[in-house]
């Protein structure tokens, strides 16, 4: 019987992007993991793949993931 391999498991990014305040650039404070929220960033931004602490995570993310 053939069996097809299973699907690697999503690795979730957590991502910081640059924001521009006052004039200046700098890196958002907090890091974003879920698209649907509104300061989720889609360019200029780093990637970590260790989970930050609950303190440096956002919480519009957690609202926009039901959680």
């Amino acid at each position: 019987m053939d069996q097809q391999p299973s699907p690697p498991a999503r690795v979730r990014d957590y991502r910081r992007g640059i924001e521009d305040k006052n004039g200046q650039k700098q890196w958002q404070k907090l890091w974003h993991f879920n698209e649907n929220c509104e300061n989720y960033p889609t360019r200029n931004f780093i990637v970590q793949k260790d989970r930050p602490s609950d303190d440096e995570l956002c919480s519009r993310c957690h609202r926009a993931a039901g959680g």
